[in-house]
C-alpha cells in the first residue's frame, strides 16, 4: 500500500525537522517578530503549526515536539501557572490556541495526521475514487483559511488573557535564535527538499505518485547525509 510509504517519508521529514532544529527556529522567528503583544502571538503560535503540518503527519509530535515546548517557557515569565487562577494571565490562551490550531492543520492538509492518509486508502478500496494531496488540500482551503485567520482573534474575545502586551517574549525569542546559532547546511537542505515535494505532491500527482515523491525525497536526504542522525541514532 503505498499510503503506509507516503506516511513513513513524511515522518522523516517530521524527523528532519526535530534533528535540524529547523523546526524550533521557524517557530521562534515567529515569536520573535509577533510575540509583543498576546493576539499576534496567538498567530505566531498558529502560523508555526500551519508551516510545519504539511510534513509532520502527527498532530501530537508536531504540537508535543515542537510547539509546546517553545510556549511552555512563556508563561512562567508572568508568573502564569497550570491549575491556577493565574493561568488566565496567558497561559492558558496560549494553550487554547495551540491546540485548536493543531485541529485545524490536520484537517487541512492531507499529510499532517497520518489517520486522513489511511481513511483516504480506505476510502479508495472501497468506492475506488483517488483523492489527491491538491484536491484534498483545495477542498479545504475556503474554509481552512477562514478558520486559521479567525481562530486567535475569536480566542482573544471569548477567553481573553489578562496580560496583553508581552514585552518579555521577543527578548526570549531572541535569546534563544542566538543559542542556535545561524541558519545551518542542514537546515538550508531540509527546507529545499520538502519545498520540492510539497510541489511534487501540488503539481506533479499526474506523473508520480505522492508516496514516490516523498520516498524520492527522502533518499535525496539521505545521500546528502542532512538527516545522519535519524538514522544513526545511538
Amino acid at each position: 500500500n503505498s499510503t503506509v510509504w507516503l506516511i513513513f517519508g513524511a515522518f522523516m521529514f517530521a524527523a528532519g525537522y526535530d534533528k535540524t532544529q529547523f523546526g524550533r527556529r521557524l517557530a521562534l522567528i515567529l515569536v520573535k517578530y509577533l510575540g509583543r503583544r498576546s493576539l499576534t502571538l496567538g498567530y505566531a503560535i498558529t502560523f508555526a503549526d500551519l508551516l510545519l503540518a504539511p510534513f509532520t503527519p502527527s498532530n501530537t509530535a508536531r504540537s508535543g515536539g515542537t510547539i509546546y515546548p517553545i510556549i511552555a517557557n512563556l508563561p512562567p515569565l508572568y508568573g502564569s501557572k497550570p491549575n491556577d487562577p493565574s493561568a488566565r494571565k496567558i497561559g492558558s490562551y496560549l494553550m487554547w490556541v495551540a491546540i485548536t490550531a493543531a485541529c485545524i492543520t490536520s484537517s487541512m492538509f492531507l499529510s499532517a495526521l497520518a489517520p486522513n492518509l489511511l481513511a483516504l486508502a480506505l476510502v479508495k478500496s472501497i468506492v475506488g475514487f483517488d483523492i489527491s494531496w491538491g484536491m484534498w488540500f483545495l477542498a479545504f482551503l475556503p474554509l481552512g483559511v477562514l478558520l486559521i485567520l479567525t481562530m486567535p482573534l475569536l480566542a482573544y474575545w471569548f477567553y481573553p488573557p489578562e496580560v496583553k502586551i508581552n514585552d518579555e517574549v521577543p527578548k526570549w525569542a531572541i535569546a534563544e535564535l542566538e543559542k542556535l546559532g545561524r541558519l545551518t547546511r542542514n537546515e538550508i537542505l531540509l527546507l529545499v527538499f520538502v519545498v520540492c515535494a510539497l510541489l511534487m505532491w501540488i503539481f506533479a500527482t499526474s506523473w508520480i505518485e505522492p508516496a514516490m515523491a516523498a520516498l524520492l525525497v527522502v533518499v535525496l536526504m539521505l545521500w546528502r547525509k542532512s538527516t545522519s542522525a535519524v538514522i544513526n541514532r545511538p
